[in-house]
């Protein structure tokens, strides 16, 4: 992750590929919105070292993940180094009405057992912080 002005910007970088991301979410402890753009990268050692030298650094999270769809939503399992296990639900609006997508996200919720109590309103950087 690099400091920004506003919103979040990480480049994720997995074993065959690497995105930029710049994504708008609130911390909330609700399930919430987020708008983002994603950039695949050709030369992620190049860009890392630009964004690196002019922006900096805010931290770097190392996760495990596995994904697993039902419908519209990715099932993000998560282990993340220093913080633990963590589920993530991420239902995408597509062709679906924003209505018809939230009532697939709460069933989802509903079947993994997801409580309300149990959601975290951070992004996984600034629980690094913490």
């Amino acid at each position: 992750y690099f400091p920004c002005a506003t919103g979040r910007l990480k480049l994720r970088q997995m074993a065959n590929q690497t995105e930029l991301i710049g994504y708008n979410r609130p911390d909330s402890q609700t399930s919430r919105y987020s708008q983002y753009q994603i950039l695949s990268v050709s030369d992620p050692d190049s860009l890392k070292q630009i964004l690196t030298r002019t922006l900096g650094v805010k931290v770097v999270v190392e996760k495990q993940r596995s994904v697993w769809l039902f419908g519209a939503t990715r099932i993000h399992l998560d282990r993340v180094e220093n913080l633990g296990q963590f589920i993530e639900l991420e239902t995408v609006i597509q062709s679906q009405s924003i209505e018809e997508a939230e009532r697939e996200h709460q069933h989802v919720k509903r079947c993994l057992k997801i409580e309300d109590r149990d959601l975290v309103g951070q992004s996984y950087s600034d629980l690094r912080h913490i």
